[in-house]
């Protein structure tokens, strides 16, 4: 029996919507880049805002329509990285640090590349940082 007589398969074509909207996040992102270079920083604002709009709607239309996979989260990561920049890296929490004044961890760029979590995943949040 192949996957393709299987009542619960997956229809193939639902794939790319999440990765649509990622793609979207990660046009806007570049979009906002390249505005602030030309100095059009409401445009560039605005840019981020709509990254930010649909990196919100990727994941969860992935996990509404059950097609999360291991390529769509990478290039949602690489989009976050081009639409939102370094300090999400070593901030998951960004947003709060910024919106409480709270002092913001440094990037240490010596583990960056280098194959494995360090440098990526291990960097506290807010609430451990306190501690």
């Amino acid at each position: 029996m192949s996957d393709d007589d299987d009542a619960t398969a997956r229809p193939r074509g639902v794939y790319w919507l999440p990765n649509m909207l990622t793609t979207g996040a990660l046009f806007a992102g570049f979009y906002a880049i390249v505005a602030a270079i030309d100095l059009k920083f409401e445009l560039a604002g605005a840019a981020v805002f709509i990254a930010m709009f649909f990196d919100g709607l990727d994941g969860r239309v992935a996990r509404w329509t059950h097609t999360e996979s291991a390529f769509g989260k990478e290039y949602d990561s690489l989009a976050d990285m081009v639409a939102f920049g370094r300090l999400f890296i070593s901030n998951p929490d960004l947003v709060s640090r910024l919106r409480l004044d709270a002092p913001l961890d440094v990037l240490d760029g010596a583990t960056l590349y280098g194959g494995g979590a360090a440098g990526y995943t291990d960097y506290p949040e807010l609430e451990q940082a306190m501690i």
